[in-house]
């Protein structure tokens, strides 16, 4: 019994022990809640608690009401950018201005501060508020009145700011279900004839609709010639310029409406400066656009074309027709952060019958976007970007564009190579005269020093080689000699 009673009297303590520990905070009225104090602060920071992260101006202590500030600032910026009263909203110590996608912010700052330039208003001070490259503030005063104007990207998208240019290739087996496809499909896209083909359906595209545009399939020496034959009417790097332009006048008099031309085979043509320049002078000239489709990346038709103030663009083919879909949502993303976009297929009926029912499915998501579907001439509606590149320096983030712009600079190279070869020449001039230069020599006496010592020390070094060999083939020849001399005696 005694030890029945200890183990009793135990449970007993302990349930007791227990029961305290759970009654006491209640009855007593204290809570450990200390433990979860650091807890309560660390939820306290929160991007919006950090205010002075967002990097704003301070407030106008001024008049706000706007005043003439509609006629100097708010109806150009309407104008410009199709903007409604809804778009330009006075808050509370400010004007905010709503502008939507499709523009970096720094664009429309650059616009707002021509604008004010134009109207006379001054710029007294303006920052980029913080997360980047969504919203830009201002503290403008014209005449002796302070405004405070925010100019933000809404969500809706700019009609027309992403623009994707379709172009089918390998049309030469058309048949006339799929040519009837072709023109009821009500969106803009481009398509790669030839002007030789014997397929009559090939023929019909000739009057064709507006939406369809031509472009003229333009074979060009391949690097495996003569194993790969391009044809008669192509290009080789032998051709003139008269040969070139009655090769390109001829394939235009079969197709008068074509656009302009794109490139078959010829990754040995693309490479070679005299006959892409032949081809520029006739494209620039006519207005037409050229589309290099080798996918060669010592491609020079862009350089090339700049120089020549041509427009051509240059894209790689897409070939898996069972991918059509992710492909032109990859290309529909960089149109939208870009502003434009190619996409290359062949003509293949499963293709064209993916890609039609993914535009309709994403009709109203790529309506939001502010994407369209355009032609290719109206999407190169300008010289290719490396010869328009010193008008962009005017953005204010110039950091990608001047190397857009050196990378524009390689057909000016030529005259570099041009100078390099006038060097010698202005070497070889003052040789020339002999009394009157004496003080146009003083640049050329550096230029006659170093060759001096350059003689000097190349003279001995082969001079002390064959004076070590001289000398021991002459032994041996003596010794030959002698040996021939004794035998003969």
């Amino acid at each position: 019994m005694g030890v029945v009673r200890k183990i009793l009297i135990f449970v007993v303590l302990t349930a007791g022990i227990i029961l305290l520990g759970k009654v006491a905070p209640k009855v007593f009225g204290f809570l450990p809640k200390r433990a979860h104090a650091p807890a309560a602060t660390n939820t306290d920071i929160t991007p919006d608690s950090l205010r002075d992260s967002t990097n704003a101006l301070p407030e106008v202590e001024a008049d706000t009401t706007g005043g003439r500030w509609h006629e100097k600032l708010f109806e150009p910026l309407e104008r410009a950018y199709g903007l409604t009263a809804k778009n330009i909203k006075q808050k509370k110590g400010f004007w905010e201005v709503v502008f939507p996608k499709g523009k970096p912010i720094h664009e429309y700052a650059l616009q707002i501060e021509n604008i004010c330039r134009a109207n006379a208003i001054a710029v007294e001070q303006g920052v980029e508020l913080r997360p980047a490259n969504r919203s830009v503030e201002y503290l403008l005063q014209s005449n002796g009145q302070r405004i405070k104007l925010r100019a933000s990207l809404g969500n809706a998208f700019m009609a027309g700011s992403a623009r994707l240019a379709i172009v089918f290739t390998d049309l030469d087996s058309l048949r006339e279900t799929q040519l009837a496809a072709l023109e009821s499909a009500q969106w803009d896209k481009t398509l790669v004839v030839d002007a030789y083909c014997a397929n009559p359906v090939i023929k019909k595209l000739r009057y064709t609709r507006p939406r369809n545009e031509l472009l003229l399939e333009l074979p060009m020496e391949p690097a495996a010639y003569p194993f790969v034959d391009p044809g008669k009417h192509a290009l080789f790097i032998h051709h003139s310029k008269e040969d070139v332009e009655k090769i390109l006048t001829e394939g235009l008099d079969s197709v008068p409406h074509a656009a302009g031309y794109a490139s078959r085979l010829g990754d040995r043509a693309i490479e070679n400066q005299p006959l892409l320049e032949k081809l520029f002078q006739f494209t620039a000239r006519k207005g037409m656009v050229f589309l290099d489709l080798t996918g060669s990346p010592r491609s020079l038709a862009r350089q090339t074309a700049a120089a020549q103030g041509a427009r051509s663009r240059t894209v790689a083919s897409f070939k898996d027709s069972l991918r059509v879909e992710e492909e032109l949502a990859r290309k529909c993303a960089l149109a939208q952060k870009t502003g434009d976009a190619i996409l290359v297929l062949p003509y293949t009926a499963s293709a064209f019958r993916i890609l039609e029912k993914s535009l309709d499915a994403n009709a109203i998501r790529f309506n939001e976007m502010g994407l369209e579907l355009v032609t290719l001439s109206s999407l190169v509606a300008a010289p290719d970007s490396v010869s328009t590149a010193p008008v962009v320096k005017s953005i204010p983030e110039p950091s990608a564009k001047p190397v857009a712009a050196t990378k524009g600079k390689p057909a000016g190279a030529n005259p570099a190579a041009q100078n390099a070869p006038k060097a010698p020449a202005a070497r070889s001039a003052p040789a020339k005269p002999p009394a009157k230069p004496v003080a146009k020599p003083v640049p050329a006496k550096p230029a006659v020093k170093p060759a001096a010592p350059m003689a000097k020390s190349a003279s001995p070094k082969p001079a002390a080689k064959p004076k070590a060999k001289a000398p021991a083939a002459g032994s041996k020849v003596k010794s030959d000699s002698a040996r021939a001399k004794s035998g003969t005696r």
